[in-house]
């Protein structure tokens, strides 16, 4: 689906993984979120409308997955290898960083109330 140029959905995905693999498999759910962009963030939430929120740093508009796993300081102290110059697709392909990224995606997801700022 997402190989079809004219198609829309899965352009995300597709920028990761640009050709289907019946070998690939993802059988972690932070990965398949981060592999989707469907993971529960602000920028999901305000996406399909479900609540409106940011994050408390207020460093980035965007809250989304790639905010949380290499800029935002609320997450800092679970970063050691991921870097801001690693692509997503770096990330979710090398067994270390891979690690990093679930522990912060956890981390995020657990501790949604004290990361995620309701908007009025």
């Amino acid at each position: 689906m997402w190989e079809d140029e004219e198609n829309t959905k899965g352009r995300f995905t597709f920028s990761i993984f640009p050709a289907v693999s019946r070998s690939r498999c993802i059988d972690n759910r932070s990965i398949t979120q981060a592999a989707t962009n469907h993971g529960f963030f602000p920028s999901y939430f305000r996406r399909f409308n479900i609540k409106a929120c940011t994050c408390r740093c207020g460093e980035d508009s965007s809250d989304d997955l790639q905010h949380y796993a290499q800029f935002c300081p609320l997450t800092s102290h679970l970063r050691n290898m991921i870097r801001s110059t690693h692509s997503l697709r770096h990330i979710i392909a090398n067994r270390g960083t891979s690690r990093e990224l679930i522990s912060i995606i956890q981390y995020v997801q657990e501790n949604e109330g004290e990361i995620f700022q309701l908007e009025d």
